[in-house]
Order: C-alpha cells, then structure tokens, then sequence
C-alpha cells in the first residue's frame, strides 16, 4: 500500500476520533473552569447589600469552612448569617426578613459557546406567621457581576398553581373566593435548589382570610421549573 494512502487514512481515523471528544473535552473544562460560588459572592459590589462589607463576606465564608455558626454584624450591628455553601450554591440570609440564594449554571446561548451563569434570587418578607407573604425576583449574572439579560425564565400562569384537590367540602365556597382573590399580581416566593438545577415557585397566599387560606393552601401548589440550558422552563 502506498505510504502517502496509509498516512492519509491514519490521519482521516485520528480526525474522527478528535471531532468525537471535542464536544465532551469542552463539556469537561466548561465545567472545572466554573468560578466557585463563593468567589462570586466576595465580588458582589457594596451596592447590593450596602450593609454588608466585604470583610463581612470573607468571615463568614471562614466560618463556615471551619465548621461554625456562619454569623457577623453588619453596619448597622444587626446580624447576617450564610447558611449554606456549596461550590455552586450559598443561602444568606440579610436578616430576619430577607433572603439571598446564589446558585451557577451553564447557559449555552447558542449551539457554540457555553457560559457560566450566576442566578441571583432576592426574597423579601412582608408580615409574619400566617399572613407572611414573600416576594422574590430573579436576575442573572457574570461571575463578575454584570447582568445578563438573555436568560429566560418561563414564570407560570396563575392557573398553573391550581392543581391539588380539595378534600373538604366545607371549603368549596372559601375556595371560590380564594380563587378570585388570588390574582396574576400575587406575590411569588422563588427558591433555587442547592442540588438540582430547579426553581421552585410558591403562590403566595398570607394576604387571603384564615378561611380562604385554609382552602388555597389545599388547592395551590408549588410549581418547579427546570433549567435546560438557556433558561428555566416547567418541563
């Protein structure tokens, strides 16, 4: 056989074995080349949570590494506790009435180019015990902070909550009113899981009657939506 044709099918053979791996050697340093969530969290800018230092950032991220309680003042003397870390996830909880959760994926914004992705979950508190009612909104950013405003989010209808059953039948009128009480406006509590790659969504029902929230709170459930690579979305 001529030696030109034998090294021309050798490199043919090697060709495909490279296109082959290139997708999962891609796939591999996108993934080591994440930057830890804690990085991200000790760059966040003072404007964020003006109260909290980066001094505060960095203890508390001590703390935690050595086993303990994971709590400091801020500037105002008040306190802040980071109460969990993962290298994708951290829970901070800004005090008794706010919540951070901060969780990293990779977005593929096109067929090509794989991206780290930081999604940032605010939740502020509005009264307490029954008739608490918390509010959440959802941003995305660059391990750097800059905001990335390509990521969707397919945040569900209000009917889409409407799937438990209602087992008392003393409740069938509260739920009516329930029903029309609760509106697209309502109030959504977003959480991040810190080991799957879900948002969970929970209608809020603390502004409705004792009554009606005894009834919402059998028919209205949580609704988890999934991350598939450009956003989340309810498959």
């Amino acid at each position: 056989m001529n030696c030109n044709n034998l090294t021309i099918r050798y490199m043919h053979k090697y060709l495909l074995i490279f296109l082959f791996l290139l997708p999962l050697c891609r796939d591999s340093v996108t993934a080591q080349s994440l930057t830890p969530i804690r990085d991200v969290f000790v760059a966040m800018p003072d404007s964020i949570h003006p109260l909290v230092t980066k001094n505060n950032r960095l203890d508390l991220i001590d703390f935690i590494d050595n086993n303990m309680e994971a709590k400091v003042r801020n500037r105002m003397d008040t306190y802040v506790t980071l109460e969990q870390l993962t290298p994708e996830y951290l829970r901070f909880r800004t005090s008794n009435r706010g919540l951070m959760e901060m969780r990293s994926f990779t977005w593929q914004p096109n067929d090509t180019t794989f991206q780290q992705v930081v999604a940032v979950v605010q939740t502020v508190q509005g009264g307490f015990g029954e008739n608490a009612v918390r509010h959440s909104n959802i941003r995305f950013i660059t391990p750097d902070w800059q905001p990335i405003p390509d990521v969707t989010v397919a945040m569900p209808q209000l009917s889409g909550y409407f799937s438990g059953t209602l087992t008392d039948s003393t409740l069938i009128e509260p739920a009516l009113h329930a029903r029309l009480s609760l509106t697209d406006f309502t109030s959504v509590e977003m959480r991040l899981s810190a080991d799957e790659e879900t948002l969970t969504c929970l209608l809020q029902t603390g502004d409705l009657n004792r009554e009606e929230r005894k009834a919402a709170n059998q028919i209205v459930q949580p609704i988890v939506l999934h991350w598939n690579g450009t956003g989340f979305n309810g498959k």
